[in-house]
Parts: C-alpha cells; structure tokens; sequence
C-alpha cells in the first residue's frame, strides 16, 4: 500500500494523477455533455432533491452560501453590475422612439444611457410605482419587463424631465 502512494506526487501530477488529468483534458467535451444531457434530463427531480436537502440542512447551506460569497463576492458585484446595466438599456430601449435608446423629446439626440431615465406621461409616477410596489431603479425595470412593458412611459434625458417639470409648474400654478 505504502509504495502505491509513493506512486503520485498531487503538485506534479505524477502517476495515477497525471493519467487522470490526461484523460479527463481528452474526454472533457464528451463528459460535459453527457453530464448536460443528463442534467436536462432529470432537472425537476435534481431541482426537488435540491430544494428538500435546503429545507433539511438551512445551517450547512447557509454556510455554503456565505462562503461561496466570500470566496467570489468580485466576480458576484461585477455579474450583477452588468446583467443591471443591460436590464436598463432593453427597458429605455423599449420606451424610446422605434425602440432604438435616445430621448423621446422631439429633436434630442441624447443617447448616452446614463444621461437618460423613465418618464410617466401623465405625471403619475408615484402612484404608478406605490401601485407595483417597487420604489425605483432596477427593481422596477424588472417588474416592467415582467408586466410587458405596460403604456403610459417614456425614455426622457435628465434636461427634458426638468423641462417638462417646470412647464408643468408653470401651468398648474404650483411652486
């Protein structure tokens, strides 16, 4: 047994290691889609033996969850930095003219996604949003998407919303 272990060095990868390497680094491709394939296959019940083993054991996946956070907390910021950012451009898009990203307002040719935000075209915004429950930003562009990106909005740059403001002061009266 003893000379069995001697065999196989794990930082050289000599013996029994190195032919495992070398055959996995062969038949990689081949594995991974017969794990995928499998997977597909039998994803409810996988998803139900996961759901049970978190419902059975919350201490140890909270553990595996705090750690696995730890471990990848900058490659977590930064997908969810850019899944955000892509969220943004598909819900301006989608409320500005012909869909392509700019400002609404006639004759602007803004068209830099941090100089531009939403608009409600009656000016009812805070009721809209008290009404989805969401307060602003991402979650709401989620829950617009969700709902089918319903009427009544629009793609406005920051000059514009202050604009449209203002004349709406101006003609209500109000301070």
């Amino acid at each position: 047994m003893a000379s069995t272990m001697a065999k196989f060095n794990h930082k050289t990868r000599t013996g029994r290691r190195a032919y495992q390497h070398a055959w996995y680094l062969k038949n990689k491709e081949k594995q991974n889609a017969k794990t995928k394939a499998w997977h597909e296959a039998n994803k409810e019940k996988h998803n139900n033996q996961n759901k049970k083993w978190a419902l059975e054991n919350p201490e140890r996946r909270k553990y595996i969850s705090d750690t696995y956070y730890a471990r990848n907390v900058k490659r977590i910021r930064e997908r969810t930095r850019r899944s955000n950012k892509i969220l943004k451009f598909e819900v301006l898009s989608h409320y500005s003219p012909k869909e392509k990203l700019r400002c609404s307002w006639r004759g602007c040719k803004i068209t830099d996604m941090d100089m531009l935000s939403l608009d409600h075209i009656k000016n009812n915004g805070a009721e809209a949003r008290r009404g989805m429950k969401a307060i602003g930003g991402v979650v709401y562009y989620s829950r617009l998407r969700k709902l089918g990106y319903p009427e009544g909005l629009q793609t406005l740059c920051h000059n514009h919303q202050w604009k449209k403001e203002i004349t709406r002061r101006y003609l209500t009266g109000a301070q």
